[in-house]
């Protein structure tokens, strides 16, 4: 939930946290089919009323900006019905992970993107809770945007490229270039990061193409924090295959958008234990 603290001096400080479960990602095709569709929208944002929260990254606001069919002005009117019931989610996987090591400053949650906060902050004044009106702002820095995502997406590209061909080379070197690393409950998107680098570099017959990369980073990213997860069809067999497990169906694709709104509408999530 995006909340702003007035300060004593008249400035504010504007942070973001998880406050109403279930935690939702939904990829691109999810977004739009939930905002095109009458009915599915109405029982989304009837269920919106007593819980959820969004998580939003940049990569889902270049997307809307893109060609839509008609259909990004139905997204925008559903994004600004959530209110304040959204966090926005760092783009890049490996800085998340530096920041569960303590290698870089991090507001509390290492998914939370404070360059988002900061970036938007100033120019959405009291309108900081309409995640339209912050869409809005995005497509208008859509190059800068634009070119950051690029580079996330050359370097998954070069990074995965670069493992595959010295597993070709060497079926056993594996854990040499790509090790383990253990399933830590205070370091869930290192774990989860490296176990789907570990899953396309051995996945020689998939073939990897550069717009895999911005898949890669939406899941990498969203996977750790999601109670429910909405991905394409190919990359939710691959987070169920890695991800430790859930006592409930939590990843599905756009042709499930029912199955997902029958657990949303069922779900019993409990919060984790407050430190």
């Amino acid at each position: 939930m995006i909340r702003v603290h007035r300060l004593p001096d008249g400035g504010a400080e504007v942070v973001a946290a998880l406050e109403r479960q279930p935690a939702i990602y939904l990829d691109h095709d999810s977004l739009g089919e939930l905002a095109r569709n009458e009915a599915r929208r109405r029982r989304f944002l009837d269920i919106w009323t007593r819980r959820g929260e969004l998580l939003f990254s940049w990569a889902n606001a270049l997307d809307i900006s893109g060609p839509q069919e008609g259909s990004a002005q139905a997204i925008k009117e559903l994004l600004e019905a959530l209110g304040p019931h959204w966090i926005p989610l760092e783009l890049n996987p490996w800085k998340v992970v530096r920041k569960e090591a303590g290698l870089e400053k991090c507001s509390g949650t290492p998914s939370v993107s404070e360059s988002f906060l900061s970036g938007y902050f100033l120019r959405l004044r009291d309108e900081v809770s309409n995640l339209g009106r912050v869409v809005d702002l995005i497509q208008e820095d859509r190059e800068d945007v634009q070119r950051n995502l690029s580079t996330m997406k050359d370097h998954a590209n070069r990074m995965v490229r670069a493992f595959r061909d010295q597993y070709r080379r060497d079926r056993a070197s594996l854990d040499r270039i790509l090790p383990p690393i253990p399933n830590d409950a205070a370091r869930p998107a290192a774990y989860l990061l490296r176990e789907l680098e570990r899953l396309v570099t051995r996945q020689l017959g998939f073939q990897w193409t550069i717009n895999d990369g911005t898949d890669f980073m939406h899941a990498s990213v969203s996977a750790p924090v999601a109670d429910f997860l909405l991905l394409d069809r190919q990359w939710k067999r691959r987070v169920l295959e890695v991800a430790p497990p859930k006592p409930y169906p939590w990843v599905f694709y756009r042709n499930e958008i029912d199955a997902f709104l029958d657990a949303f509408e069922q779900c019993v999530i409990v919060p984790p234990p407050r430190a």
